[in-house]
């Protein structure tokens, strides 16, 4: 996501969003004992309202302020986990969540870091599985909103397709190298690259303008 958005932002979001599904598939088959149907469907509730504001954004932005969103809301998600910040899980807050991460989703094909800030204290076989659910549920009606916003092209749905394939495959080929990984070095290793890709795409817009 942040090597699109430095070097691609037309690309975006709609590629991003279509290459999530294989790879939303493969974690919830991984994982499927861990998988929280009830906590999908309070989360995708509140996703709905919010995918409706996204496509209004995406609508009415023009693509060097949607990087710029981009940059910005990966930025935030990096301080604010780098800090260590976490919420007790709640219905209500899963709902809220939910809304935030549709509009960040379908707007810069970012809905997860609303969601990570939530569940990070999660154990990690429960959260994946459960929103790659999210994810899952919630592609059909952001694509939808993007077609109906004019900002979905063929393009990105192929360039999302093949990039679905490649990161199954990246998956497959980095499991038994990340598995030796130490949580922590893999979550301060994840944190850097957003932070370079969200400083340097953020950068790209403004020297643009």
């Amino acid at each position: 996501m942040p090597t699109l958005a430095l070097f691609a932002p037309h690309l975006l979001p709609g590629s991003v969003i279509v290459a999530i599904v294989p790879m939303s598939l493969l974690m919830i088959a991984r994982d499927r004992r861990g998988f929280d149907l009830r906590a999908v469907g309070r989360v995708s509730f509140g996703r709905l309202p919010g995918i409706a504001a996204g496509g209004v954004v995406v609508a009415l932005l023009p693509l060097r302020w949607l990087t710029v969103s981009i940059a910005v809301v990966l930025l935030v998600a990096v301080v604010s986990m780098a800090a260590g910040w976490q919420l007790q899980v709640t219905r209500r807050r899963e709902v809220v969540a939910g809304a935030l991460s549709g509009l960040t989703g379908t707007a810069a094909a970012l809905g997860g870091p609303p969601l990570a800030l939530l569940y990070r204290g999660s154990a990690g076989n429960v959260m994946r599985p459960t929103l790659a659910g999210v994810w899952l549920a919630g592609t059909g009606p952001v694509l939808i909103a993007l077609a109906v916003a004019g900002s979905l092209t063929s393009t990105q749905a192929t360039v999302g397709a093949w990039l679905g394939v490649a990161m199954v495959v990246g998956l497959g080929l980095a499991a038994p190298g990340v598995a030796r990984l130490d949580d922590t070095v893999l979550r301060r290793l994840v944190l850097l690259w957003a932070a370079v890709g969200g400083v340097a795409a953020l950068g790209r817009a403004v020297v643009g303008a």
